[in-house]
């Protein structure tokens, strides 16, 4: 896990829900996966409590969301839970059932 600068942060954000919409929980703290697939950020509440958001490449290139988790003690225990979660070396996130890939097929419905 290494740093993530906060150019490339500002870049990545732009594919979350609310793009840099963080509302009353910022991110104070960002790394990523060696590998370059995954990306997470801590964040810290007016409460004075601490977040971990994750997000990981989809085997279609796109970035996803895989966590965003609220409660956390403190900045380290965020930075764990976040190293946890890059899950590094891991594949790529799958595509979701009967989603159209970059390349225009539908992915199969498990079953």
């Amino acid at each position: 896990m290494e740093d993530l600068p906060r150019f490339l942060f500002d870049i990545y954000a732009l594919s979350l829900p609310r793009g840099h919409g963080f509302g009353d929980r910022p991110p104070i703290k960002g790394w990523r996966s060696a590998d370059g697939a995954a990306f997470g950020v801590a964040r810290k509440g007016d409460d004075g409590a601490y977040g971990a958001l994750v997000m990981r490449r989809r085997v279609d290139g796109l970035w996803v969301l895989t966590a965003d988790e609220y409660g956390l003690d403190s900045l380290e225990a965020a930075r764990a839970r976040i190293a946890d979660l890059l899950r590094e070396g891991s594949p790529a996130e799958p595509l979701p059932p009967n989603t159209v890939n970059r390349h225009g097929s539908l992915t199969p419905v498990p079953g």
